[in-house]
Order: structure tokens, then sequence, then C-alpha cells
């Protein structure tokens, strides 16, 4: 997702021309709005001094798609949540990335080209210079999401050539002159990111005791990871490593045990929580990454230490506040950059497992977090950056990530990590990052209509979409950039960083509660149906099971059921033998369609007179027969032949007894439905 450009003309200065940028946060500030006087330059639609380090434009990058709607004035705003009126389009937030260009001593390493930049040519950047005449944008193919083969388009949607409406560069507000950096990190420590969850649908986290004991002989723990090798830690490391030197950070992690401070304070290993935050929240880079003088890396050290579930929207809510009220991060440019796997599994969600109820401590909901911050005033509000793994359990985007980074301003980014191969996890999530981390002043935003996204019912409501596309630059009037052959693209797989990346970007289509438009109840199984509804929280088509109650016989009708029998001699085996029962009564239990207990076999035939020992006993109950479809159940028994104890006698009985599989009366299987289904 990449475009090669050089700059070759002279990047005009336009000290009259500047428009107001207030597509997400309109608010007002006491700085100097353009036009402006000589010596400074227009900035995001206020005045500011030109930055000092030079650059030679290199590559361009869409980071994050948002929904945008048009307004009355012909303007476009972000429709972060819009379900009455739906996006008439989009904005692409795009990071236009330089390389050094004149100064080999350099503090600024945030090579992101913006307006106010010196180049390499000695000429300072005006955003009225970057215009939508100088791109070209086409989308390929826009597919709903979970997407079952990336790399295939299973749509027509598409669009030929898309009419960039706006160019515009989107400066955070903050005061004149705040340049470094207030950065916390968050980072997930539940138990999916190292593979501690059920080995079996719905793969939801759980304690260490129980996961271990739901784990098959010989199975791999590694296989259900995010994360196994810890290359998100590792790719923390890099950033913090490669900060400018006068930024701070702050690095948090989180699961259902503890939200924690990641830090060493020399001399005081059994800091607590609040003397870390205020000690460790700064430039002392070993605090968090070691060093000569501070021994081995705390950062590194919490690999392995992964446990139980995700209060995401905890942790959020808790690191925002501090960025918020610490006077460490006045006058700074304060962000807040979280790494999780998937969605809040602590608190109240689709995506609670109903089984393990909210976490004890940690379950702030997300619509908390969300009503916070937009309780703040927009220019206010820290942005928030989500960069979301995929997990097993979760293996597709979380719109509520995506709706907080829309109204903070902040990026989305989502990583498919079950695809991506391990050794090549670390150089995707360092890429990631850094890109996230060279947007902190600022980026670019093209805006664009697209007219499918009017449409009431084309494509659905009440879903992801994933954008895939490409374009191209223009060198224009002026010969700003080098025309290019070349063209820069989102989509599945990245040259420079990974062939398996999905780079494609996702909007939401929202769909409006209680208004329908979800797909009909469908059936789900033998014991449960599917019901769709339009989630309150997600604005998106979102299903839950209606259970039957356990013990009826609802949908499950009858199977077929034998018993397969080793008939032997001695303690030698003879023969199989098979008994077939017939049609056996099914019963939900579970979630699932069981039938009765195998057939009791009276005292006579079981120890008959002359019999020393049991000569017929069960080696195992109900078992559905693989061989022969998903509709039959076998059992399986040893019987010792002798005069006294033959086959004969037991498949006469069962012949002669039809009654001998029937529940009885008091039945009850003692299970529990859950949602998500065990095993479902």
């Amino acid at each position: 997702m990449w475009w090669r450009i050089g700059v070759v003309g002279v990047l005009l200065a336009n000290l009259t021309a500047c428009a107001v940028s207030d597509w997400l946060f309109p608010g007002e500030t006491d700085r100097e709005p353009c036009p402006c006087s000589e010596g400074l330059f227009c900035v995001g639609g206020y005045c500011e001094e030109a930055y000092p380090d030079p650059l030679a434009f290199d590559e361009l990058h869409v980071l994050t798609a948002v929904p945008v709607n048009k307004t009355g004035t012909g303007g476009y705003v972000a429709a972060c949540r819009a379900p009455e009126q739906g996006p008439h389009g989009f904005m692409l937030n795009v990071l236009l990335q330089g390389i050094p260009g004149g100064h080999s001593d350099t503090n600024d390493q945030a090579l992101s080209l913006r307006p106010g930049i010196e180049m390499k040519s000695g000429q300072v950047v005006t955003e009225d210079a970057v215009t939508p005449e100088l791109f070209e944008l086409t989308i390929e193919c826009m597919e709903q999401l979970p997407d079952s083969a990336p790399k295939t388009c299973q749509s027509n949607i598409s669009a030929d050539k898309l009419n960039i409406q706006k160019v515009d560069y989107f400066r955070y507000h903050q005061e004149p002159g705040d340049t470094a950096a207030a950065l916390a990190i968050l980072i997930d420590m539940s138990g999916s990111m190292k593979g501690l969850a059920h080995p079996f649908p719905p793969y939801n986290e759980d304690t260490l005791e129980k996961v271990t004991g739901a784990m098959p002989d010989g199975f791999n723990f590694s296989a259900l990871a995010s994360d196994s090798g810890g290359s998100r830690i590792s790719a923390v490391e890099t950033l913090v490593k490669t900060l400018n030197p006068d930024d701070k950070v702050i690095i948090f992690t989180f699961n259902e045990n503890n939200v924690d401070v990641v830090c060493e304070l020399p001399g005081n290993p059994d800091a607590d929580f609040e003397k870390k935050k205020l000690e460790c929240f700064g430039t002392n880079r070993p605090l968090h990454v070691g060093g000569s003088d501070f021994g081995s890396s705390p950062l590194l050290s919490i690999k392995g230490d992964e446990r139980g579930r995700s209060p995401l929207w905890t942790a959020v809510d808790d690191v925002y506040d501090f960025l918020e009220s610490t006077e460490l991060a006045n006058g700074r440019l304060r962000h807040l950059l979280v790494i999780t796997d998937g969605p809040d599994t602590c608190s109240t969600s689709p995506d609670l497992n109903q089984c393990s109820g909210m976490c004890m401590q940690y379950n702030v909901e997300y619509e908390v977090v969300r009503d916070k911050i937009e309780a703040d005033p927009v220019e206010q509000r820290i942005p928030v950056h989500f960069v979301q793994m995929a997990a097993k359990g979760y293996p597709e985007r979380d719109p509520r990530q995506q709706e907080i980074a829309c109204l903070t301003g902040g990026q989305y980014i989502f990583v498919n990590t079950l695809e991506i191969p391990k050794d090549s996890l670390l150089n995707v999530m360092e890429t990631t990052l850094r890109r996230i981390r060279y947007t902190f002043r600022g980026y670019w935003r093209f805006a664009m209509e697209f007219s499918v996204l009017k449409k009431t019912n084309e494509p659905d409501n009440g879903w992801l979409y994933a954008l895939q596309g490409k374009g191209k630059v223009h060198a224009g009037e002026d010969d700003l950039f080098t025309q290019s052959q070349e063209v820069f693209e989102f989509k599945y797989g990245e040259q420079q960083v990974s062939s398996f990346f999905d780079r494609r970007v996702s909007v939401r289509k929202e769909c409006e509660p209680g208004g329908g438009g979800c797909p009909g109840p469908e059936a789900y199984g033998e014991c449960a149906t599917r019901v769709w509804r339009c989630d309150e929280e997600t604005l998106t088509c979102r299903s839950e099971l209606e259970w039957k109650e356990n013990g009826a016989k609802s949908s499950c009708g009858s199977a077929e059921g034998k018993i397969t029998v080793d008939v032997k001699s001695g303690g030698t085996h003879i023969e199989y033998e098979v008994a077939v029962l017939g049609l056996l009564p099914l019963r939900c239990c579970g979630g699932g369609c069981i039938p009765p207990g195998p057939p009791p076999m009276p005292d006579e035939l079981v120890s008959p007179e002359g019999s020393t020992s049991p000569c017929f006993y069960y080696t195992s109950g109900w078992m559905k027969d693989s061989s022969a479809g998903q509709n039959q159940w076998v059992a399986f028994a040893d019987l010792k032949q002798s005069d006294v104890c033959t086959w004969q006698a037991f498949s006469d009985y069962l012949k002669n007894h039809d009654g001998v599989y029937s529940y009885p009366d008091d039945w009850n299987c003692e299970a529990v439905n859950c949602f998500p289904p065990p095993g479902g």
C-alpha cells in the first residue's frame, strides 16, 4: 500500500487561500486563522511557523477509512455514528511519508510530509498546494465482512475512478509550539495472545487451570495464539527506542487480573501502580526497555505473562483519564495507542460468553467510554489509535474500536494475525506502529462520495465492508510531484512488508436498531434458532441463539443407534458384533441433541448363574458415528463369551425389548445452554 514519488517542483506558498479544516474538530482556538502574516504558514486552517527539519517525499500509505456525510454547505463531516442517514462516502486518512533530505543530525524521526515543513529543495510545503487533481483513486472491490476469501473479490461493487472532492491536512488541536508527544501505550496481555483459550469454538479465554484441563493430549497452545512469539511487545520496544528524544512515553498492560505499568524504577522494584504512573512517564527510555546501566528490558520481560480475559474498555477508560488529568503531558501532543486482539471479553456485550459472566474487577462497558469521550469538546479529545490483531475466537474487525478512533481522530488498523507467518509478524507490527507514530502531528485526508453507500439496501445495512483499491499521483501544473507509473495500494498483501498482510480498509454501513433490515431467523443446529437484530452497541447485524429448554424434544427428532460389541474368549478378541437398536429418541442437552443412556442390561445376562464376574460391560457411552454421518450414535461394549454368557442371549434381549432405551420420566441432562454455544 505504497507509492513512491519524487519532488521536483517548487512547493509554492499561497498565503491567502487557506481553508479552515473543520470536518472532524470544528472547535475554536486562540490561534491566528488563515490567511497568515509574513513568516507564518497555513497548517490545518491556522497559522504556524515552518518546521525546521528538511524531508524528501518518499511513499504514501492509506491507513484508515472513515465514513462521511455531506453537509448542506458542500463540505464533509465524519459520520462516526449516524444510523438514521448512513454515510454518503468515505474519507481516507493518509500518511505522506518522507526520508531525511537535508540535515543528517535532525532530531525529528517522524518522517511525515506536512504543511509548514521545509523540503530538501529549501521550499516550504503549504496545505493548499496539495490538491485533489494530483491524485487518482480506484475502488477495485467493496465486499462484506467477515470475508472467507480475502484474496478473491466476492462482490461486483467497484468504481473505476472516484472523484476526490477534497484533500486537506488534519492537525490535532494543540497550542502553537506543541510538537513533542505524550504517548501512552496499552498492550493486551489476555490469554488469547499466548493461546490460553479453550481449544474448541468459541475459543473463549479462561483461567489457566480450566484451559489446560480442556486441552486434548498433545495439543499445542500456540495453535490458538494471536501472538505466540510476542511480536507486538518487540514492536513496542522498537517504537519506544525510535521516538524523538523529547517525546514522553508510558506503557501499560492489561488483562483480567490487573492493569499495570511496565517500568522498573531503580532501587524500588516493588513500586506500586500510582508511583510508577508518576515516575515512569517521561523520556527516560531505559525505565521501559532497559540498557547497559539498567539491566534487562522490563518490556521484553513481560512475554509469557498472558492470562485470562480482556477488559479492553476498563483499560482504555483508565489510561484516557490519566492522559487527560496528568500535568506531565501539559504542552504536548497526547496520544493513546492500544494494541489488542479483539473486543472486550470482560463487560456485558454481544461478545461476552454468558457461561463466564462479567469479570469481577474490570468490567467498564463500551458505552461508558464512548459517552465520556463524546462529552468532551471535540477539540479536546485525545486521539485513540487501535491496532487490532485477529484472534482465533474473534477473527474479525471490531466496529467499536473503529468508532472510538473515528470520534477522536485516531487511526484503526487491522492485522490479520492468523494468516501472517510468524516470521513476518514482527515486521508487520513494527511497520504498523511506525506509520501510526508518524501521524502524531497530523495526517492528510481525502474525502470522496461513493454513491453505493447512499443506497438504502445495496449493499445491505448493518455490516462492515472492506475496501480494496489503488491510486496514482499526477505531476500537476506546477510539477509538484514527479509523474509515476507506480501505484499506492490498499489490498491483501504489501510487497515491502508481507504478502499475507490484509491492508484493506473498512467502513461501516450502519443498521438502525429496531428498524429491521437484518437477516431473518434461521435454524442453528438442532436445539437453537439463530435470531438476528441490529445491535445498539455496534450498529451492525448481530445474532443471538434462542435455545430450546434442556430435556425438550424440540427439533431433535430421533436418530439411529447401535452397540458395537467386542466379543472375546479367554481375553482374546474373536470378532465384533453389532446390535442395531433402531431409532433413538433425542433430547436437547447443553445446546446439542443427545440420546438417552445406552440400554441397561438385566443382571441375569450381565452376571448369569455360574459366572464369577460380569461378562458384559460398556467401555464407552454414546458417540456420534462419524463413519455413518451425524444422525447415528454408537456405544461400545465388551463381552467375555462363555457357556453361560453368549452373544445370542444379548441379541435376543435387545430385539424383544423395544423400551430399554427410552428416557425415564425424570431425565435431566444437567447442562447449561450458553452463548456462544459449546462447540458451536
